[in-house]
């Protein structure tokens, strides 16, 4: 893993994700309550910069075709063809989010899921 500071957290709004690059990797950073997510940044179904979609009733929905991702896992809710978005690791150090570049493997059991608590 190669982490890359991305962003403070007093850039994070519940309600928004916030596009950031880790090393070559657009990403997009999530802060639900106390913990930080970060994924893809766009969209698997037609590439829609899922910065400019919200966050609401813990679910990130897509700006284009409102898709419907779980914030806390990244497995789509709606619609169920759909693939879920790619998890990447993330880490809140003194106030500074750093996400790494490296989407995670994917796991069959959320035992390899990385998530930042605050």
């Amino acid at each position: 893993m190669t982490f890359h500071a991305v962003a403070s957290l007093d850039q994070l709004d519940e309600h928004r994700p916030l596009r950031v690059q880790a090393g070559t990797e657009d990403i997009v950073l999530v802060r639900q309550g106390e913990r930080v997510r970060a994924y893809q940044a766009n969209c698997p179904h037609e590439g829609a910069p899922l910065e400019q979609g919200a966050v609401c009733g813990g679910l990130l929905i897509c700006p284009w075709h409102k898709a419907a991702f779980a914030v806390d896992e990244g497995a789509v809710c709606e619609p169920p063809a759909l693939a879920g978005l790619r998890r990447h690791a993330v880490q809140v150090r003194d106030g500074q989010v750093w996400g790494d570049e490296q989407a995670l493997p994917e796991a069959k059991d959320h035992s390899l899921t990385v998530d930042a608590h605050l």
